[in-house]
C-alpha cells in the first residue's frame, strides 16, 4: 500500500482528544510527545547540550524581559484544533495572569526558540513550515552542529521571506524586541 492510499486510512486527533489521552494518563507528560497536523509526533530526548542552550537562553530572556515578555519553557503551545507543539523557548506577550487561564496562541508569540541537534531536519521540515503557516513573526533554531543560528521572520501567505543564518560570532537581536540581543559566542 503506498503513502498516499495509507493516508487515506488515518484519521487525525483534535487537541481536544489529544489532552483527553494526557488526562486518562494513556499518555504520559514525560514522553515528549507533540500534535502536528493531527498526528502525534515523538520528540527527540533532550540532552546535556540542547538543554544547557535553552537554560542559557532562559537566564539571558529573563534577565532582560521582566514584564516585557513571558518566557515559555518546553512546554506546549496551541496553534490550531490540530496542533499542538511543544517548542524549546517561546517568548509570548505579557499577561499578569501568565497564561494560566489558556494556551498561549500564534497572536501572543513574539518568537519561538527551537534548539536543534539531531532534530534539525524535523525542526527545519516540518516546524518551520507550520510556524510560517501560522504567522509566528519570528522564529530561531539554534543548529547545535554547526553553532549556528538561522533565524526565520516575515511570514507571508505561509513562508518567512527573510532568512539569515548568524554565526557563533555574532550579535543578535529579537526584531520585535531590538533592545534585547544575544552574544552568540556565549551561547556555544
Amino acid at each position: 500500500m503506498s503513502t498516499a492510499q495509507l493516508d487515506d486510512y488515518i484519521r487525525p486527533l483534535t487537541v481536544h482528544e489529544y489532552q483527553k489521552l494526557s488526562d486518562f494518563g494513556i499518555i504520559n507528560e514525560d514522553e515528549h510527545i507533540e500534535l502536528m497536523n493531527g498526528r502525534l509526533i515523538k520528540m527527540a530526548p533532550i540532552g546535556f547540550e540542547h538543554s544547557g542552550i535553552v537554560n542559557y537562553l532562559n537566564y539571558i530572556f529573563y534577565d532582560a524581559l521582566h514584564k516585557k515578555a513571558i518566557i515559555h519553557t518546553q512546554s506546549t503551545i496551541l496553534l490550531d484544533k490540530d496542533y499542538m507543539p511543544e517548542p524549546d523557548i517561546v517568548l509570548a506577550n505579557y499577561r499578569s495572569d501568565f497564561y494560566r487561564s489558556r494556551y498561549i496562541k500564534p497572536k501572543d508569540i513574539l518568537l519561538i526558540v527551537e534548539v536543534a541537534n539531531s532534530s534539525f531536519k524535523y525542526d527545519s521540515e516540518i516546524k518551520i513550515p507550520i510556524y510560517a503557516q501560522f504567522a509566528i513573526p519570528e522564529v530561531w533554531i539554534v543548529d547545535v552542529n554547526t553553532q549556528s543560528l538561522i533565524r526565520y521572520m516575515k511570514p507571508v501567505n505561509g513562508v518567512y521571506e527573510k532568512i539569515e543564518t548568524i554565526d557563533n560570532l555574532a550579535q543578535v537581536s529579537l526584531a520585535v524586541l531590538p533592545e534585547i540581543t544575544l552574544n552568540l559566542s556565549d551561547l556555544f
